[in-house]
């Protein structure tokens, strides 16, 4: 699971993944421009305990289409070659 946030400004790329076109969106199941902290995740089990609409507001799923992958996988590599440079 990525944490997203709709203040598209907070993170940059390469930390900050970000989906504002509209097939993205609608793929990802988002209704605004939405941006994803790649630092910001977490390996979960799908289950109600971890992704329940306890608090009335509804369940945001969907996926990351094919391009979104592989622009996902380049921006993840440039990622890590930003943070080797930094050593």
């Amino acid at each position: 699971m990525i944490y997203g946030t709709k203040w598209i400004d907070k993170f940059a790329p390469p930390q900050g993944f970000h989906v504002d076109e509209a097939e993205e969106k609608k793929a990802c199941g988002l209704a605004m421009d939405t941006v994803f902290d790649l630092l910001d995740h977490e390996i979960l089990p799908w289950s109600i305990s971890y992704f329940s609409n306890d608090n009335g507001k509804p369940i945001i799923g969907g996926r990351f289409t094919e391009p979104m992958q592989v622009r996902l996988r380049e921006q993840a590599r440039l990622r890590e070659q930003v943070k080797l440079l930094n050593l």
